[in-house]
Parts: structure tokens; C-alpha cells; sequence
């Protein structure tokens, strides 16, 4: 992930230094005055699968292109990956069809839910044009190898502690892709299925669609997730203040 942050770094401040030092030129119009020059064309469907590539049709005109770039963004921040070594996600626009003025972008969504694509266009002549569209992303498995339900830990330990904020955790899952270098760590669960199994009738533990796992009462339940078929399953125990085994209060089992 180093390595695509650099790289990224790199591509728009190469952008910056062109348009900039073509700027100092006399008679020169506003950099940002080049919207015009950009069209796109949103794709057939707003709602993506994970990882799944979207092919986006843009139309540029007006002038030599000095750099196309991709910035995926939803509310925590930016988003990129690499596959093989090569940025995927946010980066250097990858053109999958070139017709001149018209070209074909492929774009790959990297987390669930809302996900702002912009399309950033930098011209020789110092012009940037700017257009975003909106993806809703789903679960897709075609090219999972792993899921985990919560990453790093294979149980679930919860404490019916006095205030409700401590009797829950929230899960951490992630989905490793065989084409993409890094896993991706899921922030937004409500597009994600979950159950539990345990009795129906005296219930150990409730799971919100968000995410979050609440103890209810002392016992034992199994906690499933359902990555669009893929699943994972981790076992939670639920302990009274006075039961708890005395280690899982130590820091290094605490968040387990």
C-alpha cells in the first residue's frame, strides 16, 4: 500500500507542476476553466459488485491530455489498491478503448456502499476538468480466496459490563481477492448479511446490520457472516462481570 500511495502522489503532482508552470504564461485562461471539455458517461447500472470492473465512457475535447486520473472516495476517505504491483482503484486512469475524443475507462469500486468516482482531466495547456459520479457497490465473490468474518480473531469474547456501550464490539471483516494484492477491509456492513446461531428463545448475543454485536446474557452463540455466499462463521461466549476468566481482562485479550 506504500508503494500506491507514492505512486499516486507522484502522478498528481506531475499533473500540478505541468499545468502550473504552463500557467505562468502570459494569456493563459484559468486552469479550472475546462469543465466543458469533459463528458461522461455514467454506466448502465449504479449498483457495482466489489472489486467487479466498471466500464465508464468519457468524451474529451479541446486540447492535448497531459493525465487522466481516478480519485474513489466514500465518507472515510480515498480509496486504492494494487494488482500486481500496478495502482487499481484510484490512480492513473486506466483506458481500456481509445477512439480519439472518445475513450472507455475502467474502474474497480473498492468498498461497500456509496462510492464517489471522480474523473479528473489534466490538459497541456493548464485546463482541468472535473466530473463525479456515484456507484452503490455491493458483495460480489467472483475472485474471493478469503473472507474473515473479523480480522484477526477466530472468537468473540463479550462481558455483560454495567453500561450498554461496553457489553458490544463491532466486527471487522475483510475479503481477499485473488487478482487485487491487498485484502480489503470492509467499512461499510450493512450491505453485508449476518445471523446467529443460538437459541431463538432465550437469544445470547443480537448482531445490528451494521456491524455491531451486543451481548443479551450469558452462554454461547455462533456468529455468521454471508459474503454473497461466502461464508464465515465465529463462535462469541458471553460472560458475567463475576465469571469472566481472569487473562481476558489482560490488553492482549481484551479486544478478542
Amino acid at each position: 500500500m506504500k508503494s500506491l500511495r507514492i505512486a499516486a502522489v507522484v502522478c498528481i503532482f506531475v499533473a500540478f507542476v505541468a499545468a502550473v508552470t504552463h500557467r505562468m504564461n502570459p494569456g493563459v485562461e484559468d486552469i479550472f476553466d475546462a469543465e466543458s471539455r469533459l463528458k461522461i458517461s455514467r454506466p448502465a447500472s449504479p449498483v457495482a459488485g466489489l472489486a467487479q470492473p466498471v466500464q465508464v465512457g468519457v468524451e474529451i475535447q479541446g486540447g492535448d491530455i497531459a493525465l487522466i486520473l481516478v480519485i474513489q472516495r466514500n465518507r472515510f476517505g480515498s480509496l486504492g489498491n494494487e494488482s500486481n504491483g500496478v495502482l487499481v482503484g484510484s490512480g492513473e486512469a486506466k483506458i481500456i478503448q481509445d477512439n480519439g475524443i472518445e475513450k472507455t475507462i475502467e474502474i474497480v469500486p473498492l468498498q461497500l456502499g456509496t462510492v464517489n468516482c471522480e474523473i479528473q482531466v489534466f490538459f497541456a495547456d493548464g485546463g482541468v476538468a472535473k466530473k463525479i459520479f456515484t456507484l452503490h457497490v455491493v458483495p460480489s465473490s467472483r475472485g474471493v480466496t478469503k473472507f474473515n468474518l473479523n480480522t484477526g480473531y477466530r472468537r468473540m469474547f463479550l462481558i455483560l459490563e454495567d453500561e450498554e456501550e461496553d457489553r458490544r464490539k463491532l466486527l471487522d471483516p475483510e475479503v481477499k481477492y485473488s487478482f487485487l494484492d491487498d485484502p480489503i477491509r470492509l467499512m461499510n456492513l450493512t450491505e453485508m448479511k449476518f445471523s446467529v446461531e443460538q437459541s431463538e428463545f432465550e437469544p445470547v448475543v443480537r448482531v445490528d446490520a451494521n456491524g455491531w454485536v451486543h451481548a443479551l446474557r450469558p452462554g454461547k452463540a455462533v456468529l455468521v457472516g454471508d459474503f454473497d455466499g461466502v461464508i464465515d462463521k465465529i463462535p462469541i461466549t458471553v460472560y458475567t462481570k463475576e465469571d469472566v476468566p481472569q487473562d481476558y481482562r489482560m490488553p492482549w485479550n481484551r479486544n478478542r
